[in-house]
């Protein structure tokens, strides 16, 4: 069992005790925080300790002073005072530790530079904005913005970023810290290339273009190929989508069919491109549903549904729907016709006849129809459209 309490100015003690029974130590850590206890748990060797082992005690000590001590450190307790005794019980050793905790070390600056173009770049503005000043130091917030500075650069095109500077300076008498950091961001890269795969050539290249608006020069944006990646997954003709940056192959060329103009857009060295691969597998072409009901005011019902998701290379869709009824007949069909921002904006006509007969009475409708659909980033849909309706009524025996 392993007990330690720790407060400023305090003396606290942790009892480790070994079972016999158990390959592992029980510890137990009253009266502290859960992120003290949380963090000093796992950096002890002690807890492998089995009982009957020979043990070592000045080793021991020493070993989980040292590792006492780090797992303080990690949390801006510097320059503890800690006491390790061993007393070998009966059943198992007793391990007492006492520790006093001086006040923990205030992170009071952070200095980071970004050099070179990222300096422009508003991520790494709301990145720096959000750091822990004035509150004690934590290693882990240290290395997090290390690796959160790392990583946006990647995310812009700077895969050749470095940090020139990266120090922590702690003041253990004035109980105080500051980090200084430096990004050397390198050459942004661009986009480069496509390279376009069908597992079957289903679709137009040039129709498939639609869907990303970068081209070839571009400075390169990870976000952009994120956001292709789901226009694509949720455009509902493919079952799966890759879309991956080739960084590995920036300045060598790429044998492509039918790359079009874009081709030709080369405005920086070579280089400094990133291929980007596509690789699509579609759905099923054809697709069905049938389904059977039935209700108090319509009797039972059966209803027939097609799809075609991909009716032209130019990525046009059919869609069908039959029900009937005792009572009720309805047939609706529409023909989807996507635009040049295919996630945006598409083109439906439409059509449909709908037939209502009671013992008392017929009604008829006929619908024909054309949309023009807008889909805004915010979520929110807009149509355009003109509807045709012909209606008929009969009652009795007219």
């Amino acid at each position: 069992m392993y007990k330690m309490v720790r407060q400023p100015g305090l003396i606290s003690t942790i009892f480790l005790l070994i079972s016999s029974t158990y390959s592992l130590a029980d510890i137990q850590i009253p009266n502290i925080p859960d992120r003290v206890r949380e963090n000093i748990l796992p950096q002890l060797s002690l807890s492998d300790q089995l009982c009957d082992d020979k043990v070592d005690t000045e080793q021991m000590r020493l070993r989980s002073i040292k590792e006492t001590d780090l797992a303080l450190q990690a949390l801006g307790y510097y320059q503890s005072q800690i006491e390790l005794f061993f007393d070998k019980q009966p059943k198992c050793w007793v391990v007492q530790i006492k520790i006093m905790l001086p006040p923990p070390v205030i992170l009071h600056r952070i200095k980071v530079e970004i050099m070179g173009e990222a300096q422009q770049l508003p991520a790494f503005s709301s990145l720096i904005g959000n750091l822990p000043v004035g509150k004690p130091l934590n290693h882990r917030d240290y290395e997090n913005l290390k690796r959160d500075l790392l990583e946006t650069a990647l995310q812009y095109g700077f895969f050749n970023a470095k940090l020139d500077r990266a120090q922590l300076q702690v003041d253990v008498d004035s109980y105080s810290a500051s980090i200084q950091l430096r990004l050397n961001p390198g050459v942004r890269y661009v986009f480069g290339v496509v390279d376009l795969q069908q597992s079957i050539n289903q679709f137009d290249d040039a129709f498939l273009r639609r869907y990303w608006s970068f081209q070839i020069g571009d400075a390169y944006e990870q976000l952009q190929l994120d956001r292709l990646n789901q226009d694509l997954f949720n455009s509902g003709y493919f079952k799966s989508v890759s879309v991956l940056p080739q960084p590995t192959l920036a300045g060598e060329s790429l044998s492509l069919r039918d790359q079009g103009a874009d081709n030709t857009a080369m405005s920086t060295d070579l280089q400094w491109q990133v291929p980007v691969r596509i690789q699509l597998t579609p759905k099923p072409q054809h697709a069905y549903d049938l389904g059977a009901g039935a209700a108090t005011d319509t009797g039972a019902r059966v209803s027939v549904g097609y799809q075609n998701r991909y009716l032209t290379p130019q990525g046009w869709k059919l869609s069908q729907q039959m029900t009937v009824s005792e009572v009720t007949s309805d047939i609706q069909s529409k023909l989807t016709i996507p635009l040049q921002q295919p996630t945006r904006r598409h083109w439906e006509i439409y059509g449909g006849f709908q037939s209502k007969n009671t013992d008392t009475s017929q009604e008829d409708k006929l619908t024909v129809g054309s949309a023009w659909v807008t889909h805004a980033e915010s979520g929110w849909q807009r149509s355009l459209f003109i509807d045709f309706q012909r209606e008929g009524y009969e009652v009795g025996e007219q």
